[in-house]
């Protein structure tokens, strides 16, 4: 009777279920965080009641009660899974099981205990963009850009797919910090960065590479298409007008674009050639776009580019 009475009011959800995985009992966090109530619940299976799967594909997970059953043992679940819980909402959970075993030491059952962990997981999104995102622009900092362009080298996406990457160089960008300050200057790098997180897809990446220097990463994208973004981008940054105080500001930028597929060419050189493409389109007087040849390791040709407006 105690321990009936103690496991309804602990804060963590707690089932137990019978050697087939047939429900014997749900305190009354579980009744709330399924949606089942322990009448309802009663001799249903596990997976009735608790349907788990995880975040990122939403596929569903192995039952982890049968998981305790075969391997005889406790067992946790892995992060990144949610409940589905009987009116469709999610919610995030994190939880273990272990078996039940009678005074002879044989298993009798299974006991989930679980918890909802929204907070924490919410806490460690927010520690993982901060990490991943610069203050100032809400753009990909420069390590999680190569990280992302790294990804897409190595192979760990669709080997023969097209991508294209663009390093972008604002012009005019000091005489903005000589007349306007510093803080005139950080407004604008603001704004490129809103134009930048409007332009883009959803699967691609806009970064801040350090100072006026930006990074975009296309993913699956051709050449052909790759320069139709960067010229939307060439356009848009053009157009603006930031105004501060009594100072209205205009700059423009310059575009290096390199097409690129899994396994051409190593991070550092990518960028590089797509930097020289960018330094290229500055030195022919800015306010254009140069195309890299795509990378030639071992090479003493590795890139060339061409100018086009």
């Amino acid at each position: 009777m105690q321990a009936s009475a103690t496991l309804a009011s602990i804060a963590e959800a707690v089932i137990t279920t019978d050697v087939a995985g047939a429900i014997t009992y749900l305190n009354a966090t579980a009744e709330r965080l399924t949606g089942w109530t322990m009448t309802e619940a009663l001799g249903l299976p596990l997976a009735t009641v608790v349907q788990l799967m995880t975040e990122d594909t939403r596929e569903p997970i192995e039952s982890i009660t049968e998981r305790c059953l075969r391997e005889g043992r406790t067992v946790d679940l892995a992060d990144g899974v949610v409940l589905l819980r009987r009116d469709g909402t999610e919610v995030p959970i994190g939880d273990s099981a272990a078996p039940i075993r009678d005074r002879d030491g044989s298993t009798i059952g299974v006991v989930m205990v679980f918890h909802d962990v929204t907070e924490r997981r919410r806490a460690a999104r927010a520690l993982s963009y901060d990490a991943t995102h610069d203050a100032l622009t809400g753009l990909a900092t420069r390590k999680e850009f190569e990280r992302r362009l790294e990804r897409l080298l190595s192979g760990r996406t669709a080997a023969t797919a097209d991508h294209a990457l663009c390093y972008l160089d604002l012009d005019r960008f000091k005489r903005v910090n000589d007349r306007g300050g510093h803080e005139a200057g950080d407004e604008l790098l603001r704004t490129v960065g809103r134009v930048l997180r409007g332009q883009l897809r959803n699967r691609d990446t806009g970064g801040r590479l350090g100072g006026d220097e930006f990074g975009v990463l296309l993913e699956d994208c051709t050449l052909a298409k790759g320069l139709e973004t960067a010229e939307e981008l060439r356009r848009a940054i053009e157009d603006l007008r930031c105004v501060w105080g009594r100072r209205t500001f205009a700059v423009a930028v310059s575009i290096g674009v390199i097409p690129f597929t899994a396994g051409g060419g190593a991070m550092a050189s990518v960028l590089r050639a797509a930097d020289a493409a960018c330094y290229g389109a500055k030195r022919a007087g800015g306010n254009r776009i140069a195309v890299a040849q795509p990378v030639v390791e071992h090479s003493s040709r590795a890139l060339s580019s061409q100018a086009t407006a």
